[in-house]
C-alpha cells in the first residue's frame, strides 16, 4: 500500500493505534481526522507526504514522527491535537509549516524547526499554551499572523536573521515572554505584533534596517522595556516604539 486516501479513517472512534507499513509514500487529506481515541501512529520513512487536516482533532494522540521526505506540513495537520506533547523532525527537507498546523497543540511543549523551513503559516502554534521553546530555524523568511498568539507558556524564541517582517499579532498576548532577539534583517513589525506581552522586559533590535513599527505593535506591555539597538538608530527606533506603544522604553545602543 502506497496511499492512504481523502478521509480513509475520518472519525473512527475505535481506533486507538496504527502502524502505516513501509511502502506507504501517502497520507491523504482528513485520512485520520476526528479519531479522537487514538493515541500512537508510527510514521514510516517512506513517507514524503501528508494532507490537510490529516491528524486533526486526534485529542489523544501524544507524540508524531515527521520523516526526513515530507516537505511541507499542510494546513491544520495536527489541529486539536491536545495531547500532542512531542514533535520529532527527522534530517529533513521540511520547506513550510502551514495555516494552523498546530493550533491549539495545548500539550506541546518545545519546537525546533530546521534550517530549511522558509515559512511558517498563520495561526501555525496558535494558543499553544504550554509552547516554552521555539527556534524557528536560520532559513525562515516568512512568519505568519498570530502564529504564535496565546502561547502562554512561551519564555524562550530564536528567529532567524532573514526574517525581514513580523506580521500582525504573531505574539499577541504571549504572557510569560520576557526576551525576544529580533533578526538583523527585519524591516516592518506589524500591528499588535507584541501586544499584551506582559512581561516583556527585553529586545534586543540589533538590525539598522527596521523603517515600520505599526500601532499597537507594543500596547500593553510594561514600561520601561529594555531595547538594544544600534546607536545611529536609538533615536528613529524610540520614536517609532513610542508612538506603537511602548510605554517610556529604555534604549540602549551598542
Amino acid at each position: 500500500m502506497e496511499s492512504i486516501g481523502v478521509g480513509a479513517f475520518q472519525n473512527c472512534a475505535s481506533l486507538t493505534y496504527f502502524e502505516s507499513p513501509t511502502t506507504l509514500k501517502t497520507i491523504g487529506d482528513k485520512a485520520f481526522y476526528g479519531c479522537a481515541n487514538m493515541e500512537s501512529f508510527a510514521m514510516g520513512n517512506s513517507v514524503s507526504y501528508i494532507g490537510a487536516s490529516a491528524f486533526s482533532r486526534c485529542e489523544k494522540l501524544s507524540e508524531i514522527y515527521i520523516p526526513s521526505k515530507v516537505k511541507e506540513i499542510k494546513d491544520y495537520t495536527f489541529y486539536n491535537c491536545k495531547s500532542l506533547s512531542k514533535v520529532t523532525l527527522s534530517i529533513t527537507y521540511l520547506e513550510k509549516v502551514g495555516k494552523g498546523a498546530f493550533q491549539n497543540c495545548k500539550s506541546l511543549e518545545k519546537i525546533r524547526l530546521p534550517y530549511t523551513v522558509e515559512s511558517i503559516g498563520s495561526k501555525a502554534f496558535y494558543e499553544c499554551s504550554s509552547l516554552e521553546f521555539v527556534d524557528t530555524g536560520d532559513g525562515l523568511k516568512t512568519l505568519g499572523s498570530s502564529a504564535f498568539s496565546r502561547c502562554s507558556s512561551l519564555i524562550d524564541v530564536t528567529i532567524g536573521d532573514k526574517l525581514e517582517k513580523i506580521e500582525a499579532w504573531t505574539f499577541y498576548k504571549c504572557t510569560s515572554l520576557e526576551k525576544i532577539n529580533l533578526p538583523t534583517e527585519l524591516k516592518t513589525i506589524k500591528k499588535g505584533a507584541f501586544q499584551g506581552c506582559s512581561k516583556l522586559d527585553i529586545v534586543y533590535m540589533f538590525g539598522d534596517k527596521v523603517g515600520t513599527i505599526e500601532k499597537e505593535s507594543f500596547t500593553k506591555t510594561p514600561s520601561g522595556i529594555k531595547f538594544f539597538a544600534p546607536k545611529l538608530k536609538v533615536a528613529s527606533y524610540k520614536k517609532m516604539l513610542t508612538k506603537a506603544g511602548a510605554k517610556s522604553p529604555s534604549m540602549y545602543g551598542c
